[in-house]
């Protein structure tokens, strides 16, 4: 089980002392694209770790808006998508506002923590709206022996491969501040797609997610939150 000392004060929400998740709801988009994969990472986290964890019935419970009062109130973020090429060639998938910006950028120095999980070719326009945020830094490939991967549950080959996208490798990169990682892009990997209850993933793509790569998606999830309150 998690050490107790490893849950910072600072990810506890007010609401009976439990640990939330906000998924980030943004314009335009489809920002609930997995929409039981927070649910049921949460589920699964309560039932192999003792870490306090909300209860809630769908994603979309755990919705915030950057800059509303719960973003601020809530240390653990989450972001999806996908991405949409138009017929201009442009591609559409995430628009930060400019009131947006300062926001998300006091949060994450301030301690909050953003893991960015690629539906499908989010990467197409995030990276070009967050170098607004961060214009003074880049994002570093973590390497497959970084703690991320062995923190609770092992991965000796890093990031795990859970949907094929385009086949690539997968790929976990990091935006840090003062050596502590303040968001995390999961690219090549969709471990929403294999976050989501078994009834959702067959709803939308009409097949069943074989249940090892289940395992592996929920596993990682559970060593980014461990991750990200170890910090």
């Amino acid at each position: 089980l998690v050490p107790t000392e490893v849950i910072s004060q600072q990810y506890l929400g007010s609401e009976r002392n439990v640990l939330r998740i906000g998924l980030l709801e943004y314009e335009p988009g489809d920002w609930n694209s997995d929409q039981t994969a927070l649910t049921e990472l949460l589920i699964f986290i309560k039932e192999n770790t003792n870490l306090p964890i909300i209860n809630v019935n769908r994603d979309v419970d755990l919705k915030v808006k950057i800059g509303d009062n719960a973003f601020y109130k809530t240390k653990l973020l989450y972001m999806t998508g996908h991405g949409e090429k138009r017929e201009n060639g442009n591609w559409q998938g995430i628009k930060i506002k400019q009131e947006e910006i300062n926001h998300l950028r006091q949060h994450l120095l301030s301690g909050g923590f953003l893991h960015i999980d690629d539906n499908y070719n989010f990467d197409k326009s995030f990276f070009q709206e967050m170098k607004k945020v961060f214009p003074e830094k880049e994002w570093v490939t973590l390497p497959k022996n970084h703690k991320i991967f062995n923190i609770y549950y092992e991965f000796n080959n890093g990031l795990p491969k859970i949907h094929k996208h385009d086949n690539k490798e997968p790929q976990a990169l990091a935006l840090f501040h003062n050596n502590r990682i303040i968001a995390l892009y999961t690219l090549e990997s969709d471990l929403g797609d294999g976050w989501e209850s078994d009834s959702e993933h067959e709803r939308v793509t009409g097949e069943k997610l074989d249940p090892n790569k289940r395992q592996e998606a929920l596993k990682m999830g559970a060593n980014i939150i461990i991750f990200a309150l170890s910090q």
